[in-house]
């Protein structure tokens, strides 16, 4: 994860994040930030026919279109539970920390506590997902990377 193409306040708030995972003892660790438009189309395609059809339901990662995704903007993250080295835990029910908490919940809510969404209280269920509240809407932040790229998003977001 390149911190240089997130919003720079959110990526001071998942610098905390990452300290107050590791104080817990929760072996968190970035495994996706800023996402291309044409990344976060590949990853739209998984499961779907080239018109964007429904073959395979449970190959289906993100229901985000490009430029539908806070990825898109340098304002999500996700993360992954390091079970050892090179090897991430993928469990919902991953508890590496050993306090009897699942550790998905346990980063949750430091990122709840900070000021951030959590995927983990979605309809659609996104366990490793972190992202800025923005008072600014997708459809501006599309219209503000169109006029000029991500700078122009983080300084409309930031004027809110």
């Amino acid at each position: 994860m390149n911190p240089a193409l997130l919003y720079p306040p959110f990526a001071q708030v998942l610098g905390q994040v990452a300290e107050d995972a590791h104080q817990a003892k929760v072996p968190l660790v970035w495994t996706s930030g800023h996402r291309s438009w044409e990344e976060q189309h590949t990853l739209w395609l998984k499961g779907r026919d080239e018109d964007g059809h429904v073959i395979y339901p449970q190959l289906i990662v993100t229901n985000a279109r490009p430029g539908y995704s806070w990825h898109n903007f340098g304002m999500a993250a996700d993360f992954g539970l390091q079970k050892r080295a090179g090897v991430l835990e993928w469990s919902t029910k991953a508890d590496l920390d050993q306090d009897f908490v699942g550790d998905w919940l346990e980063v949750g809510r430091i990122g709840e506590g900070l000021g951030l969404e959590w995927g983990g209280r979605w309809k659609f269920l996104d366990l490793p997902h972190l992202q800025w509240k923005s008072r600014v809407n997708l459809s501006d932040c599309r219209k503000a990377y169109l006029l000029g790229g991500l700078s122009v998003v983080w300084r409309v977001v930031g004027a809110a």
